[in-house]
């Protein structure tokens, strides 16, 4: 296929309509790969009718997972709007979970009108789980995926259903966020913008990721996104919401995905949000389908009642509010770029260090691992020393062996592993040294 998700970021950097045209070209193509049919029947299906969740491996290592049997439309059970995950594994991967390029179709159907590419979008998200879901859809129709306790299982037996790969979890949760933020400017027309970076993983993990730089929610300018865990809770589990904040304000913009408009009631966490002191209370803006409604003094318990259209869009900016940030806080935007010298190959096993500075103190530290990819290793000790005196040393007895080490100052770390394998046999690396400036 074209490379059109590329295509899509030389279109953000110059504004070239003739790279959003050949983007939307190309995701049009790359809409063939899409299960589209056979079209979803209308009506219901009974799924887990033993009490079991479908079997993708079988045996003894593999236990099945218990799932109620219930009834359910039989839209819920379907691959419609995902992929394969390759020709080769398009028998036993029949519905990929990890669709990553639902935001950026959602993204350039909004800015084209194509309801083709917004309706495969929506389809490959929407609906679909309330926790990690593992990698696959892939065996008889079911729902155990859906559960929100779906991935706190044993490893075997949530590879009896679906496969689990760790690696797989943060890319998720890059995608889950990406399509937030992205179904918030597509139902706000744009209204509702935050800058993201593209982040390329490997194979088809390609992302955009947020919270370097500040974005806007309708009038109000220069926001960056915050969401911790908590700061917001509704009533009514059918709205997403994004949060972000600004100098004495906390915006947040809810988007319903139901087809019935819907109703709820939103709190803060007062460990996260603090109101204004003094007689002046916070006032809220209100925006229901991208139409201010008018401003409000906020409630005397911080309570405000929403109100979100069918497949709509609402949002609130509270002024008075104060965001109770923690590190976000130190970050350092301003600081001046790493040297090349921030990265450290040993050339033995694979080894690497690497600086990472987001900010003074503990925001500053060097990462250093050592891949083992042969699983070779027994034990792992990383001996390092920063300007002069002895060396310290940490030890890691199980993969993967991987260690952040903490910095003082901008001098340079030096540093060196010791490895015991599994033969009996011990190794010493070379000596590497990472530089901070």
């Amino acid at each position: 296929m074209p490379q059109w998700i590329e295509l899509f970021e030389l279109f953000e950097e110059t504004r070239e309509p003739r790279f959003l045209a050949a983007a939307r070209e190309g995701a049009r193509a790359y809409a063939q790969y899409v299960w589209l049919a056979p079209r979803i029947p209308d009506g219901d299906v009974r799924v887990h009718e033993d009490g079991l969740a479908p079997a993708y491996r079988s045996g003894p290592r593999f236990p099945r997972i218990k799932a109620a049997a219930e009834t359910v439309p039989a839209w819920r059970t379907s691959e419609m709007g995902l992929t394969s995950e390759s020709a080769p594994t398009s028998k036993g991967a029949r519905g990929i979970f990890l669709a990553c390029y639902a935001p950026w179709m959602l993204r350039i159907a909004t800015l084209t009108d194509d309801s083709f590419l917004h309706d495969i979008a929506r389809s490959a998200i929407i609906g679909r789980y309330t926790s990690f879901p593992g990698y696959h859809l892939n065996t008889a129709r079911n729902t155990a995926y859906e559960k929100p306790d779906f991935a706190r299982r044993g490893k075997d037996e949530l590879n009896s259903a679906t496969s689990i790969h760790y690696n797989h979890i943060w890319p998720h949760i890059a995608l889950v966020l990406d399509y937030l933020v992205t179904d918030a400017f597509a139902k706000s027309k744009g209204a509702v913008d935050f800058p993201g970076r593209y982040a390329e993983g490997y194979g088809y993990l390609q992302q955009k990721i947020y919270g370097d730089r500040p974005g806007r929610v309708y009038w109000t300018d220069g926001l960056y996104l915050w969401m911790p865990r908590g700061v917001v809770q509704l009533d009514q589990p059918e709205l997403n919401y994004i949060v972000a904040r600004g100098e004495d304000l906390v915006a947040v913009v809810l988007t319903n995905q139901s087809k019935q408009s819907v109703r709820a009631k939103m709190s803060f966490d007062s460990k996260r949000v603090a109101w204004r002191a003094g007689a002046e209370r916070p006032s809220v803006e209100i925006w229901e389908n991208n139409q201010h409604t008018g401003t409000l003094p906020l409630a005397a318990d911080g309570r405000i009642d929403v109100a979100v259209g069918a497949e709509g869009i609402s949002a609130c900016v509270i002024r008075g509010a104060t965001a109770q940030v923690e590190f976000q806080g130190e970050l350092r935007r301003d600081a001046p770029p790493l040297p090349s010298g921030s990265v450290c190959e040993l050339g033995w096993r694979g080894a690497r260090a690497v600086a990472m500075s987001f900010g003074p103190g503990d925001l500053t530290s060097a990462y250093v691992y050592a891949p083992d990819l042969e699983r070779e290793m027994t034990r792992c000790t990383l001996r390092w020393r920063q300007g002069g005196g002895e060396f310290r040393a940490a030890t890691d007895v199980s993969f993967p062996f991987d260690f952040t080490v903490p910095v003082t100052g901008d001098g340079d770390v030096e540093w060196f592993l010791e490895v015991e394998l599994r033969d009996g046999r011990k190794e010493k690396s070379p000596t590497g040294r990472v530089k901070l400036r």
